[in-house]
């Protein structure tokens, strides 16, 4: 698990939302919980977009991220998928000893 500061990437001034991730690298797209991203947008909403821009602990690029399926078993959970490490460049250390890993540019 991470947590990362995230903005939406159509609105200038949009507020930074602190989203704790689960990191899927077998996950080929990143998904946002629809708390995630009614947060991001600002509201509560019956009509939410099925995906969005977000900047991800960066202002640079954004990674396109889907709303979690609606009855999976991961409905309520922010996954970070192999498509944000792989648009940033990123690499992931693990340390098993430390029971840890590092995201590395």
């Amino acid at each position: 698990m991470i947590n990362l500061a995230c903005r939406r990437r159509s609105k200038t001034y949009a507020p930074v939302v602190k989203i704790i991730f689960l990191v899927d690298t077998g996950s080929p797209v990143t998904y946002l919980s629809k708390d995630a991203i009614e947060a991001l947008i600002g509201k509560k909403s019956e009509n939410l977009p099925s995906s969005i821009h977000v900047l991800i602990q960066q202002q640079e690029i954004a990674v396109e991220c889907h709303m979690s399926p609606e009855k999976s078993y991961f409905a309520d959970v922010n996954v970070l998928g192999i498509n944000f490490l792989s648009k940033l460049g990123l690499t992931m250390s693990m340390d098993f000893k430390m029971d840890q890993f590092t995201l590395n540019k």
